[in-house]
């Protein structure tokens, strides 16, 4: 079983890193959707830090956890 997650990394107008983890993400995404979606979070100013508001994207990526069970019966 695997679970995917995932994350956003933008810049506040520190230029400090700030991210934003999305859990049971999907397999794969569109880099042209994930860009767009990333942009229209940067220009709503919704996602505010003590330092301001997000000010630019930094990266995206997926982060796959494959949990294997062990039998113990």
């Amino acid at each position: 079983m695997a679970r995917n997650t995932l994350k956003l990394v933008f810049k506040d107008e520190a230029n400090n890193s700030r991210i934003i983890s999305i859990a049971n993400a999907k397999e794969s995404y569109d880099d042209g959707e994930v860009k767009e979606k990333m942009d229209q979070m940067i220009q709503s100013k919704a996602l505010l830090t003590k330092e301001g508001p997000i000010a630019t994207k930094d990266k995206a990526y997926l982060e796959a956890l494959t949990i294997t069970p062990i039998g113990l019966e």
